[in-house]
């Protein structure tokens, strides 16, 4: 049973890492700018890998979506009252994404 946790610890310990990112984002405003794009790109590189690990493409579409949205890269700039909304609607898409399986089990 312990390997079953270390082993699905190590496939989903980023998007855990996303989802108190997130987390302490929409909670605490006063954080520098810098902690906003460092956010964003582990956000961006949770998608990323969610995508290529879910079976069903309707999935793998929202994740490439989500990605999208908090790109640091190319920023997309919305009011904080919507980014607050964006940032609870990817937090419980994520902890949904900690029970998808993953291709290679």
């Amino acid at each position: 049973m312990l390997k079953n946790i270390f082993s699905w610890f190590g496939v989903n310990w980023l998007s855990l890492v996303a989802i108190f990112a997130v987390f302490g984002a929409l909670f605490n405003s006063e954080f520098p700018y810098a902690y906003f794009q460092i956010m964003n790109w582990i956000v961006v590189a949770a998608a990323i890998l969610v995508a290529l690990r879910v079976h069903n493409v309707a999935v793998m579409w929202l994740f490439i979506s989500i990605a999208i949205l908090f790109n640091p890269i190319a920023p997309i700039f919305l009011r904080a009252d919507i980014w607050q909304i964006a940032d609870v609607i990817v937090i419980f898409i994520f902890i949904i994404s900690l029970f998808i399986k993953s291709e290679d089990k």
